[in-house]
């Protein structure tokens, strides 16, 4: 009987020390790689374009209170500012990046390049989605947008052009984001995307011999030809 009480015991005792050391394993003891004071950041993503001054500033309150340390701020937020072609709005995001910084919370800016704001479909229709019926889509949901088009990707880098000059030197800025689910948009078949295709193509491979070889259209008799 005590022989079996002795070998419990130590089996017990093994246990704890396999479980301690499991634990150690996913501590930072032992690991002098890891983040530790001053890098590992602990935030949210927020969207102030969503809340009132006064609402904006209880919030920032109660993260500098639990701790945070960096936030993600901009995305999906391009009218905010932007609200017409070439017309900037900097004051109400100016205000949120002082607060920020005075609390000393850092900020990733995130490039807001999806959705394109309604203005910018109502100037360049060639950013509405084609399905493949050849039917223009209103953007009635986010990510409606086509992003091949000539006059999105002109307006998106002037857009990131000015927001990144804006708030390069800012305290509070930790890093520059781009976009929100990128490739999480629509497929568009419009004409001058057809053409766009095209043109990548002939760039791509020079020549259709080429193309067909590269893309192994003798299977199935898919070859293209002129």
């Amino acid at each position: 009987m005590g022989e079996r009480l002795t070998l419990r015991s130590l089996m017990a005792i093994a246990l704890v020390f396999a479980a301690a050391g499991a634990a150690r394993a996913q501590s930072a003891e032992g690991h002098p790689d890891w983040p530790g004071k001053g890098q590992l950041f602990v935030g949210t993503c927020y969207q102030p374009v969503d809340r009132t001054p006064d609402q904006i500033h209880r919030d920032i309150s109660l993260m500098k209170r639990a701790g945070f340390t960096v936030v993600r701020m901009g995305d999906l937020s391009w009218d905010y500012f932007e609200p017409d072609e070439g017309v900037f709005d900097f004051k109400p995001f100016d205000a949120v990046m002082d607060e920020m910084a005075a609390n000393g919370i850092k900020v990733i800016l995130d490039i807001p390049g999806l959705p394109a704001p309604i203005w910018l479909h109502y100037k360049y229709p060639g950013v509405d989605i084609i399905d493949e019926n050849g039917t223009r889509l209103q953007p009635a949901e986010r990510y409606m947008d086509d992003i091949g088009d000539p006059d999105y990707r002109r307006l998106v880098r002037a857009l990131a052009d000015t927001l990144t000059k804006r708030y390069a030197r800012h305290p509070a800025l930790f890093a520059i984001g781009y976009d929100n689910e990128i490739g999480n948009g629509f497929m568009s078949y419009s004409e001058a995307d057809r053409q766009r295709f095209i043109a990548w193509l002939q760039h791509r491979y020079g020549d259709l011999p080429t193309l067909n070889r590269v893309w192994a259209t003798q299977r199935w008799s898919r070859r293209i030809a002129k």
